[in-house]
C-alpha cells in the first residue's frame, strides 16, 4: 500500500464500549471533573481533543513498590502517533477515540513515495521518512509544503548540516568507510531495519514522593550513537471564561538542552532529570503553583542529529527529521489490543 492510499483513514474513529484499561493507578485527584473532560493539543498540534481520565477504577499497573507517589510505566515502541505497526493502541477519548497516524515507512526502492508499515511488514524491511495525510491535515497542510526529495529516504540518509550558514545540508557516509578528513555520521552507519527500530524498548520511574518529581527513563536498544530526546505532552487547567481550556504543548524534561542525550554504542541509555510538578497529578492548587498532568512522555529520535531548542524540531517536524520512538502513557487509556 502506498502513502496516498491512507487519505481515507483520515475520519478518527469513536472508542468502543469496554476495549480501554486504564494506565494510571487509582490517586484521588484522577476523579477531578477536569480530569473527566481534559481538553488537550498533543505534542505534535493534534487540534483540541478530548481525554479520559482514569477515575476511581483505575488499576495498577505498575510495578514494585506500594507508594501511590513513585509509579513505573513500562514503554511502548511505535511507528506513529498512537500508532504501532498501523493499529492504535490507546485512546484519545471523544471525539478522536483510536485516531492515529504514523510517521515511519517503508523504504521504497522502486518508487518515489514511501510505504506504509502494516503488521505483515517484514522486520528486514528497511525504514524510512515520510508524511501522512493525516499529519498534514490537523497542520492545515497541503501535500505541496513537503519539499521535493525529502520522503521515502532511509533513515541513514536523512541530510545532515554541514554549513556555518545553515543552508547546505547532505546526507553524511560512515565514519569507517569515510575518508580521514571527511565529515562523516558515527558508526554504526548501515541501514536501519524496522526489525531494528522495533526491538527498543524503556521503564520509566516517576518519583513525587518529594518535591516536584524525578523522572528517570531507562532505554534499551535504541539505535545506536544516535541523539535522542525526552518530551511530555501536557495540558493545563482550562481557563474560567475561555471555552475549551488551555491548549496542551510540549514540555522538554529538565529543560532544554537537558532534556537531549546520547545512546551508547548498543543503543542503551539512562536519562534523570528533576521537574517542578508532579507528571500524574490532575490540576490543583499547591501554594501559587499549579499541578499540571502530563498526557505522556515520549521519546524523539533526531534523525538529523541535532535538537532544536524548545520544540521538538521546525517544520513539519515528524517523519522527516524526527520520529516518534517510545511512548510511556500517563493519563490515557490503553486498548485491550
Amino acid at each position: 500500500m502506498r502513502l496516498g492510499a491512507t487519505a481515507r483513514r483520515c475520519t478518527p474513529l469513536l472508542p468502543q464500549a469496554g476495549r480501554c484499561k486504564p494506565i494510571l493507578e487509582e490517586h484521588p485527584v484522577n476523579d477531578s471533573p477536569f480530569m473527566r473532560t481534559m481538553r488537550c493539543l498533543t505534542v505534535l498540534g493534534l487540534g483540541s481533543l478530548s481525554m479520559q481520565a482514569m477515575g476511581e477504577d483505575s488499576a495498577n499497573l505498575f510495578n514494585g513498590g506500594h507508594n501511590p507517589r513513585i509509579k513505573r510505566i513500562h514503554g511502548v515502541t511505535v511507528t506513529g502517533t498512537n500508532s504501532v505497526r498501523g493499529k492504535p493502541f490507546f485512546d484519545w477519548g471523544p471525539p478522536f477515540g483510536t485516531f492515529n497516524f504514523p510517521d515511519l515507512f517503508v523504504y521504497n526502492e522502486h518508487g518515489t513515495e514511501p510505504l506504509l508499515i502494516d503488521e505483515n511488514t517484514p522486520d528486514s524491511a528497511i525504514v524510512a521518512t515520510g508524511v501522512s495525510p493525516e499529519y498534514l491535515m490537523i497542520r492545515g497542510e497541503t501535500a505541496d509544503v513537503i519539499k521535493p526529495g525529502t520522503v521515502n529516504l532511509p533513515l541513514r540518509n536523512i541530510p545532515i548540516n554541514i554549513d556555518f550558514a545553515y543552508i547546505k545540508r547532505t546526507p553524511l557516509r560512515g565514519f569507517d568507510t569515510a575518508d580521514p578528513l571527511e565529515l562523516s555520521q558515527s558508526e554504526p552507519s548501515n541501514p536501519i531495519t524496522l526489525g531494528q527500530w522495533m526491538k527498543a524498548s524503556g521503564v520509566a520511574t516517576i518519583d513525587c514522593s518529594g518535591d516536584g518529581a524525578t523522572v528517570r527513563l531507562r532505554m534499551r536498544n535504541l539505535i545506536p550513537n544516535r541523539m535522542y530526546s525526552a518530551w511530555a505532552t501536557m495540558s493545563l487547567p482550562p481557563v474560567i471564561g475561555q471555552p475549551g481550556g488551555q491548549n496542551a504543548f510540549p514540555y522538554p524534561i529538565g529543560g532544554t538542552p537537558a532534556n537531549a542525550f546520547l545512546t551508547d554504542r548498543n543503543g542503551d541509555a539512562t536519562f534523570e532529570r528533576w521537574i517542578k510538578f508532579c507528571p500524574f497529578d490532575a490540576p490543583a492548587t499547591k501554594g501559587s503553583k499549579p499541578s499540571i498532568p502530563a498526557v505522556d512522555i515520549e521519546v524523539l529520535y533526531h534523525g538529523d542529529f541535532q535538537t532544536y531548542g524548545a520544540i521538538p524540531a521546525p517544520g513539519l517536524m515528524l517523519g522527516l527529521i524526527t520520529f516518534t520512538h517510545v511512548v510511556f502513557p500517563v493519563n490515557v487509556a490503553l486498548l485491550n489490543n
